[in-house]
């Protein structure tokens, strides 16, 4: 199965660069647009007027919260892209047991990051000084398994993962991972009756033991705030085993809206 690794890289350089400067613009607008859509909504829970008049002025509200966050979303989006390299590394082909090839070697997953610098700065794609800021791993399905290795073998600062209907062993990797560094991100999409159901049950109750805070969620109740506030993440869905990533497309959101 493939595997996907997202690799930020950045300038080391004093003080903040103009993307950076674009980036913090376009968070404030939108914690600024979030607070005052609050605000309204307050307001409005405590108005005295009839139901059905709240209701109408709900709708124009919600509506007018989207556009305003649209503008800024879409224009954060394409900041992100302009710092974010995405490699899709394809692993042993038609494994029937999610072998990972050699990316599950010790030393090879540093290596390809390397090379993926290397080429990046002879194509002057980036900066000649561009280090490896921070590595996200997202897999679907087999993919657990070589990512599971990757997060016990390298010491590269991978502060997110991303399981897509995945979870279906080596969760022992998983909870060191997450138990080394509070700051580390996990979401774990599931589904019913494939396998990644029970093993994510036992996950969380294994999370409860240890009283690490985390959140489940429907994936049709999980809001952008929900995603920017918690650091654990399990999300029930009722989407197809392989239509999970892009319908609607979680990777981007996740992507974007972890912290």
């Amino acid at each position: 199965m493939a595997t996907l690794s997202a690799a930020q890289s950045s300038c080391v350089v004093a003080s903040p660069t103009p993307l950076d400067r674009a980036l913090q613009r376009e968070l404030a607008a939108l914690a600024a647009i979030e607070a005052d859509h609050r605000s309204v909504c307050r307001w409005l829970d405590e108005w005295s007027a009839p139901e059905d008049v709240k209701g109408h002025l709900a709708c124009r509200l919600e509506a007018r919260h989207q556009t305003q966050r649209e503008a800024h979303g879409l224009r954060l989006a394409e900041l992100h892209q302009k710092r974010m390299v995405l490699v899709m590394a394809e692993t042993a082909k038609n494994s029937p047991d999610s072998y990972g090839g050699k990316l599950e070697q010790p030393g090879m997953f540093p290596l390809l990051v390397t090379d993926v610098l290397k080429q990046l700065k002879q194509r002057k794609i980036i900066a000649r000084k561009a280090t490896v800021d921070a590595i996200t791993l997202a897999g679907h399905s087999g993919g657990y398994r070589v990512m599971a290795k990757i997060l016990q073998n390298v010491n590269l600062p991978i502060h997110k993962v991303f399981l897509f209907d995945a979870l279906y062993a080596n969760e022992s990797e998983y909870m060191n991972w997450i138990k080394q560094d509070t700051k580390n991100v996990f979401v774990n999409l599931y589904t019913d009756g494939g396998g990644t159901d029970k093993l994510t049950i036992e996950f969380m109750e294994q999370l409860k033991a240890g009283n690490i805070p985390f959140l489940k969620k429907e994936e049709a109740d999980l809001t952008d705030v929900d995603i920017k506030n918690n650091r654990l993440i399990f999300v029930h869905s009722l989407h197809e085993h392989n239509y999970i990533i892009n319908n609607p497309d979680n990777f981007q959101r996740f992507l974007m809206l972890t912290q």
